[in-house]
């Protein structure tokens, strides 16, 4: 999908990040672009409102941290992951969560979420969202797999399986 598109789409949510010299090196161009040009949504999902912070930062030598969950800003994070190039959360424990296969599949993959809640739910269509969670979360899905298949694996995979069931 077109990055600039997405970064108008969400116009005023978008926190786009200071340049960092301390992590530069650590990034493909493509990251640049979207940390530095497009920016990323702060923006309401699954289990809650996401914000990003101020500054991107470095952990470990390795995570790049740029969001936390409102109401649990000291202990939810996302971060890149510099070795792998993967999107992963953090939540209490010291254990890391693939979110998307890169920062580029994580931006659309929030876009498609939002857009989807946003602007093609339709009730008449669907049925009443109560009593046809599992028909929502099949089109979900299908509008994440026309991105890339991250929707089958990790997190995705598990609140599409969550939505189906009532849970989201």
């Amino acid at each position: 999908m077109d990055l600039q598109l997405i970064k108008q789409y969400f116009s005023n949510k978008i926190v786009v990040f200071n340049h960092s010299s301390t992590i530069d090196y650590k990034l493909t161009t493509k990251e640049k672009e979207i940390f530095y040009q497009i920016g990323l949504p702060n923006y309401g999902g699954y289990g809650g409102s996401y914000i990003m912070l101020k500054d991107l930062s470095l952990i470990d030598n390795r995570y790049i941290k740029f969001a936390t969950r409102k109401g649990d800003e000291k202990d939810y994070f996302r971060f890149l992951d510099t070795e792998t190039h993967k999107v992963v959360f953090k939540f209490y424990s010291n254990e890391y969560h693939v979110m998307n296969s890169s920062l580029e599949a994580y931006l659309n993959y929030i876009y498609i979420d939002d857009f989807f809640f946003n602007n093609v739910i339709d009730p008449e269509i669907f049925g009443n969202y109560e009593l046809n969670h599992q028909k929502y979360a099949d089109e979900l899905k299908k509008k994440l797999l026309e991105y890339n298949d991250d929707v089958l694996k990790g997190t995705w995979s598990a609140m599409i399986e969550e939505m189906g069931y009532g849970v989201v």
